[in-house]
Protein backbone atom coordinates (compact mmCIF):
# COMPACT_ATOMS: atom_id res chain seq x y z
CA UNK A 1 0.00 0.00 0.00
CA UNK A 2 1.51 3.33 -0.90
CA UNK A 3 1.08 6.60 1.05
CA UNK A 4 0.68 10.46 -0.74
CA UNK A 5 0.07 13.81 0.76
CA UNK A 6 -3.39 13.59 0.68
CA UNK A 7 -3.66 10.57 2.41
CA UNK A 8 -4.90 10.91 5.93
CA UNK A 9 -6.58 8.64 9.08
CA UNK A 10 -7.99 6.40 6.41
CA UNK A 11 -9.78 8.83 3.80
CA UNK A 12 -7.26 8.41 0.81
CA UNK A 13 -10.55 8.74 -1.83
CA UNK A 14 -10.92 11.83 -3.68
CA UNK A 15 -13.81 14.38 -2.81
CA UNK A 16 -17.08 15.94 -4.74
CA UNK A 17 -14.74 18.76 -5.33
CA UNK A 18 -11.46 17.34 -6.27
CA UNK A 19 -9.79 18.06 -9.58
CA UNK A 20 -7.92 15.05 -10.26
CA UNK A 21 -8.10 11.66 -8.68
CA UNK A 22 -5.11 11.68 -5.68
CA UNK A 23 -6.40 15.40 -4.66
CA UNK A 24 -8.91 15.84 -1.89
CA UNK A 25 -10.78 18.98 -1.42
CA UNK A 26 -12.81 19.86 1.28
CA UNK A 27 -15.81 21.80 0.82
CA UNK A 28 -15.07 24.81 3.13
CA UNK A 29 -12.41 25.60 5.14
CA UNK A 30 -10.68 23.03 7.68
CA UNK A 31 -8.38 23.23 10.60
CA UNK A 32 -5.79 21.19 11.22
CA UNK A 33 -6.09 19.45 14.21
CA UNK A 34 -3.26 16.96 14.22
CA UNK A 35 0.61 17.26 13.03
CA UNK A 36 2.40 13.52 12.41
CA UNK A 37 5.23 13.86 14.82
CA UNK A 38 6.98 10.83 13.27
CA UNK A 39 7.18 8.79 9.99
CA UNK A 40 4.14 9.10 8.36
CA UNK A 41 4.87 6.51 6.06
CA UNK A 42 3.77 4.07 9.45
CA UNK A 43 0.26 5.10 8.87
CA UNK A 44 0.19 2.50 5.56
CA UNK A 45 -0.11 -0.72 7.95
CA UNK A 46 -3.09 0.52 9.76
CA UNK A 47 -5.84 -1.04 7.63
CA UNK A 48 -8.86 0.86 6.81
CA UNK A 49 -11.51 0.56 10.24
CA UNK A 50 -9.03 0.09 12.65
CA UNK A 51 -9.15 2.05 15.71
CA UNK A 52 -6.09 4.65 16.26
CA UNK A 53 -5.56 6.43 19.51
CA UNK A 54 -4.40 9.84 18.94
CA UNK A 55 -2.20 11.52 22.13
CA UNK A 56 -0.89 15.05 22.87
CA UNK A 57 2.52 15.27 23.22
Amino acid sequence: MQTNENEHLGTNRPTPLSRTKNEIRPASPVNIVVRVADDPSKFSKVRSGSRIRIEKI
